[in-house]
């Protein structure tokens, strides 16, 4: 993986952002975590970011607001990936309707997230067709 691409998480849990930033630092050595919608969009507006994985359930702003944020504000838009303990099935339906690109249920499995950043690296390194 290139380890000059960032990745941001949001996650208002300090233990859930800690663990999967503990994993995704094993993949990428940049890894930035916020628990704050807004503080997110910030960072995204200073900088570009491979790839977002925001819980869906935080005060303030919740991760379909900030995906919709993402979406209308931050060009390029990076990857985002949107984390729930949510009903599996119908949240990743409802998660890809919203923008989101992966949707990965609470726990998830740390293979899934490595396998899933791989291909959209791969994905990235390609020119144009």
């Amino acid at each position: 993986m290139n380890h000059d691409s960032k990745i941001l998480i949001v996650d208002d849990d300090e233990d859930n952002a800690r663990i999967l930033e503990h994993f995704l630092k094993r993949v990428c050595a940049n890894v930035v975590v916020t628990g704050d919608g807004s503080k997110a969009l910030e960072f995204l507006a200073q900088e570009p970011y491979l790839a977002v994985f925001t819980d869906w359930m935080m005060p303030e702003m919740d991760g379909a607001e900030l995906i919709r944020k993402i979406r209308e504000e931050v060009q390029p838009a990076p990857l985002i990936v949107l984390m729930s303990a949510k009903d599996k099935k119908r949240a990743r339906k409802q998660a890809l309707q919203i923008g989101a690109d992966e949707f990965f249920g609470k726990p998830f499995n740390p293979d899934d997230v490595a396998s899933f950043l791989e291909k959209c690296l791969e994905k990235q390194k390609r020119p144009p067709s």
